[in-house]
């Protein structure tokens, strides 16, 4: 997906957090350049017995994600973390939210 000119116009005139960073400008050229990935991924049996569900992203290295993980719909919280190895996200069982088989693990990583 490419945001259109008048896209990243919009996005740059937002409002003022936006027009300091350019934020329009910066998205466009992450999304074009490859450095941009989501993805998601429904927790197995195996893995909820494990203490973490680590995600591959397909980057050579994480600088930072944007993440949720749900539940029948409903969103949950564990403990979310870059990997110890490059280019993957790690999701950690926590004492409010571990998860469990079916649920939903999505993320969006630069």
């Amino acid at each position: 997906m490419a945001y259109t000119a008048k896209q990243i116009k919009d996005l740059n005139r937002m409002n003022r957090a936006s027009q300091n960073v350019s934020l329009g400008t910066t998205l466009g050229n992450l999304m074009t350049s490859g450095n941009l990935v989501s993805g998601s991924h429904t927790v197995t049996t195996p893995e909820m017995s494990a203490s973490r569900v680590v995600l591959t992203t397909g980057l050579t290295a994480v600088k930072a994600f944007f993440s949720t993980s749900l539940r029948s719909g409903s969103p949950l919280s564990p403990t979310w973390t870059s990997g110890s190895v490059a280019g993957t996200i790690t999701v950690h069982n926590s004492t409010s939210a571990s998860p469990t088989t079916g649920d939903v693990l999505a993320y969006i990583a630069f």
